[in-house]
């Protein structure tokens, strides 16, 4: 190739420095890429090429300056110019601009013109009296769909017919030149996209491109509005797909990051309850909230124009908040939330049987788990049959489809007969659950095995509650297997399960005295859950609180009392903190945990102590029953006989009588609303008055009387051995 002068290798030096004005973007793209090229062949030290760059900046500076070349007489500048120059013809664009500089004369000629051609135009048109908008309006006239020469012609016509004067000519002259200079420097830097593969960005180029030769200045506002829209499309894009990856790795505060940024650029109806979803799954419950009243709004909005599109997103919104605020134990709300679901579902589902049916039955489910809660047995068995009969209808169509709504039903059912003590049909239900969940699991382990698990660990907890500890511990070590190898595929997602599993085989053994394989059981459980809460807090220190006070049992059991109040005292301060945040939620637990505690001070004769926690317990479930008596009620009057048996213990035995007294009250109410439920505990009230508190000894053959229905119960069965030997201490 033709050698570069000396002078357009300085001015490429100049433009690679940003000392010196480029003439169009992709020529001094070529240039800079030639000079870093040339500078990683100077030297491989940067403090050094550093040092070179600033020496060769001055030098480059004084030539500008002067508007002339004086040799240098230092070396290494005199070696960067070489290699440089040795660059250059590898970069086309670069090379064939600067090859037009041949000598001195021609760039001092390109200096003279540039400064000229400045000077003309800033003259020009600093003389134009024309109006802006009226040159516009010209130019609009102009044949511009044509080309430059049409144009130019168009204008020459203009003036020789009279139609603008000379000053008007000569404004558009230059803003023709402005145009199809814009449009030259456009094409250069689409053959440089295109080049680089960036074919989008040059598309977008060459729309405007062609915008400005046919001076279509709308085109450009579109183009615009199209590059804005798709950019931020693009960018939503990559927000999600970054979500589903953080997702994916359970990096959840990273996940709630980006969320939030989904949400600055997109504050839409479904982000909103995505997020709502996420931060419901990890246990920020209050931000949940938040987020599903904001979905909610925007839906409910959509819904008013388009009812048959989004009723559906308003329902499942719905939904979801009655499970926030039933997890919260905010009972009045969760209703209100699963009783409007239920009734835009039951009106969806009037005309679309098929698509909303199902979600009628979802519906149904956790209305009767609400009720269930809430002791109020007979409504949720009443929700949960009705859930039961449209899977059952809709499973003869599409049985893959609809049998594990059936079992789902199944196993619900199952918890609230176990809860009335029904023992026998609730066996039934979780039977019928897992043969359908084994059916399942044999074509999808992956779905239904976890299903599978749930159900063998509710069976083993019936069984334990029946003292069948042999049947009980083959569907906890079952139970157990399926988790651990689940686990082993997903600890996340199924470690918690193992934790729970391994603290239900603990409790197993525990009532059968084995204290060391229960021991081990807890501390797994405990090391588990510990290491779960360290990454999610929100979530799992919960676990943390509820394994250290089955361990506190254990220890107590065992009359390791030092122990044992390090524990109760752990799981108690653990509650406290989250009742400080969700109250609703967990100050149930801080009144456990006080009430477990006081049951560990009179063994040790510190009847203060006691008193004061009692006290404290009673406090808090008096206000819940308040709010709730259907679910508090039964403890309050649990800490009532508490605090009886301390006061009789104390020889305080009119406090004593007093305490017992109403709880007896409340015991005997509660039974006569719900006999399944509570009768066996107003049976113990009534033979604990009698032992203790020398009530008439009638009372024992009211309480013999409701413990007969009960003898499937092993709890009835020891309080009937406790009447036999009252009366054989006569």
């Amino acid at each position: 190739m033709e050698p570069l002068s000396s002078f357009a290798i300085n001015i490429a030096a100049g433009i690679a420095l940003n000392i010196w004005p480029g003439k169009f973007n992709s020529v001094d793209r070529d240039i800079e890429k030639a000079f870093q090229a040339a500078l990683k062949k100077w030297s491989t030290n940067e403090r050094i090429k550093d040092k070179y760059e600033n020496r060769l900046k001055k030098y480059l500076h004084e030539i500008i300056r002067k508007q002339q070349l004086h040799l240098t007489t230092d070396d290494d500048i005199t070696l960067f110019i070489s290699i440089f120059q040795k660059e250059l013809p590898q970069f086309p664009l670069a090379y064939h601009y600067l090859k037009e500089i041949n000598d001195q004369a021609r760039y001092t000629d390109l200096i003279k013109k540039f400064d000229s051609q400045q000077v003309y135009l800033e003259k020009i048109l600093a003389n134009v009296d024309y109006d802006p908008r009226e040159l516009e309006t010209v130019l609009d006239q102009l044949p511009f769909s044509k080309g430059e020469h049409s144009v130019k012609e168009a204008i020459e016509s203009l003036y020789k017919e009279k139609r603008i004067d000379g000053k008007l000519r000569e404004s558009l002259q230059i803003a023709v030149k402005k145009i199809y200079e814009r449009t030259h420097e456009l094409e250069q830097e689409i053959n440089h996209l295109k080049q680089a593969n960036k074919t989008e960005l040059a598309e977008i180029l060459q729309k405007i491109k062609n915008a400005l030769e046919n001076r279509t200045p709308n085109t450009l506002d579109e183009i615009y509005r199209d590059y804005q829209k798709k950019e931020k499309e693009n960018k939503i894009k990559l927000l999600k797909e970054l979500i589903t990856s953080f997702l994916t790795m359970f990096a959840y505060k990273k996940t709630k990051l980006y969320y939030q940024k989904l949400l600055h650029i997109s504050p839409s109806a479904a982000n909103y309850s995505s997020f709502a979803y996420f931060l419901q799954e990890y246990n920020f419950i209050n931000e949940a909230l938040i987020n599903y009243n904001k979905a909610l709004k925007l839906y409910r909005k959509l819904a008013i124009e388009n009812p048959a599109t989004y009723l559906p997103n308003v329902s499942t919104t719905l939904n979801n908040l009655g499970v926030l605020h039933s997890d919260k134990n905010e009972f009045p709300k969760a209703l209100n939330k699963y009783k409007e679901a239920l009734q835009i579902r039951r009106e969806l589902a009037k005309e679309n049987p098929a698509t909303y049916l199902p979600n009628v039955a979802i519906s149904l489910n956790n209305l009767a788990l609400l009720q269930k809660t809430k002791n109020e047995f007979l409504p949720a068995l009443e929700k949960y049959q009705e859930a039961l009969k449209i899977y059952r209808k809709l499973a003869k169509e599409k049985p893959k489809a609809y049998l594990p709504g059936i079992a789902m039903t199944l196993n619900n059912l199952g918890l609230l007969h176990a809860d009335k003590n029904e023992f026998l049909p609730a066996l039934e239900n979780y039977e019928g659950a897992i043969q359908i969940y084994r059916e399942l699991a044999k074509e999808n382990p992956r779905t239904y095995l976890p299903d599978i698990a749930m159900t063998l660990n509710n069976l083993g907890i019936l069984h334990s509650y029946k003292n069948e500890f042999l049947p009980a511990l083959d569907k906890y070590e079952e139970a157990l297997k399926i988790r651990r190898k689940l686990a082993k595929e997903n600890p996340e997602t199924y470690l918690p399960d193992v934790a729970m599993t391994l603290n239900n085989l603990a409790n197993l053994q525990k009532a059968k005295n084995e204290f060391l394989p229960a021991l081990e059981k807890y501390q797994e459980a405990l090391k588990i859950n510990r290491k779960l809460a360290k990454q999610n807090p929100e979530t799992y220190l919960p676990y943390v609180a509820g394994t250290l006070n089955n361990l506190a049992n254990l220890q107590k059991a065992k009359n390791e009392f030092l122990p044992a109040l390090e524990k109760y005292q752990e799981t108690l301060k653990i509650y406290r903190k989250l009742a400080i945040e969700n109250p609703a939620t967990f100050l149930p637990d801080v009144a456990m945990a006080l009430n477990n505690l006081a049951n560990l001070y009179p063994a040790k004769n510190e009847f203060s102590k006691a008193l004061e926690k009692y006290e404290e317990a009673l406090k808090i479930r008096r206000k819940l029953a308040k709010e709730n008596p259907a679910t508090y009620l039964s403890h309050v009057a649990t800490t009532l006989y508490n605090l009886a048996l301390l006061h009789s213990k104390a020889n305080e035995f009119p406090k004593g009588l007093e305490t017992y007294e109403e709880a007896l009250e409340i015991s005997r109410k509660l039974a006569k609303q719900n006999p399944g439920r509570y009768e066996i505990e107003y049976a113990k009230l009534l033979i604990m008055g009698v032992d203790l508190f020398k009530k008439e000894k009638s009372k024992l053959n009211i309480g013999e009387k409701i413990l007969s229905k009960y003898k499937q119960v092993p709890h009835a069965i020891q309080l009937l051995n406790l009447i036999n030997k009252i009366r054989n201490r006569e």
